[in-house]
């Protein structure tokens, strides 16, 4: 289980997070909602000890990625919004490259990658550098990384930007499938609202860099999730619409 207790990051005098609180379970895919720079990212990176909270108590089980950065790192995967790859290797090698760093043979990356590799329908280019590579597919290659070493912990920012609908299909079957058969607890956020509904077990809306409101229910969200987004979020104009057109 995911353990976050009284986590408080501010840069200087601005608090980019305040005081959350929460427990997420093992195996559940656990949704974090919000508008831009209400503090989702800023929550991601210290899950994953990119930043350091200001206060905080953060715990996979009972270690904290601060005191056994390697212990828990070895158990969590991160896939940010933006695939960052080594532009001089192809696509298998920065495959291999990763799964020598999870201590995985070549063989078996190999034999973990293939079937990933023909889903994300990278077949074709997946021997070429990825500098020829595109935005959405060096997001496959990202996915597929990510997933190689089999985490416990899959912490995802903004999943499906970028790929076309396929792909964005068997992201989302892949949570579902790696949450109940693998026990993989699963933090993503995303402001696809009908993304959250169809895969999340709960969803967390914060708002003004604080925790404003946890569906704990899946039938509450599946059914309002959009109308208690805007109601704490704020609602669009609508009369500005109007005027334009």
């Amino acid at each position: 289980m995911l353990y976050i207790k009284n986590v408080t990051k501010k840069f200087g005098k601005f608090t980019a997070v305040k005081n959350l609180n929460l427990q997420i379970k093992t195996g559940e895919v656990f949704g974090l909602l919000g508008r831009n720079w209400a503090g989702k990212t800023t929550t991601i990176k210290m899950l994953t000890g990119i930043l350091k909270p200001t206060e905080w108590e953060i715990l996979f089980d009972d270690k904290t990625i601060f005191n056994n950065p390697i212990e828990v790192k070895k158990q969590i995967a991160y896939i940010p919004d933006t695939p960052f790859v080594y532009e001089k290797l192809t696509g298998i090698e920065f495959l291999l490259f990763i799964g020598n760093l999870r201590g995985i043979s070549a063989a078996e990356v190999q034999k973990r990658a293939e079937p990933l590799i023909k889903l994300f329908d990278l077949t074709s280019i997946i021997s070429k550098k990825t500098e020829e590579f595109s935005h959405w597919m060096r997001q496959k290659l990202v996915f597929i990384a990510a997933i190689i070493h089999r985490p416990r912990y899959l912490i995802v920012d903004e999943p499906m930007v970028w790929l076309d609908p396929q792909s964005a299909r068997a992201v989302k079957d892949m949570f579902k499938l790696l949450a109940r058969q693998k026990e993989t607890t699963i933090i993503l956020t995303t402001h696809q609202l009908n993304v959250a509904q169809e895969v999340c077990d709960r969803v967390w809306i914060i708002h003004q860099w604080e925790l404003k409101y946890l569906f704990e229910n899946k039938k509450d969200f599946e059914k309002d999730l959009e109308d208690k987004f805007l109601q704490i979020t704020g609602a669009y104009d609508k009369n500005l619409l109007l005027q334009a057109i």
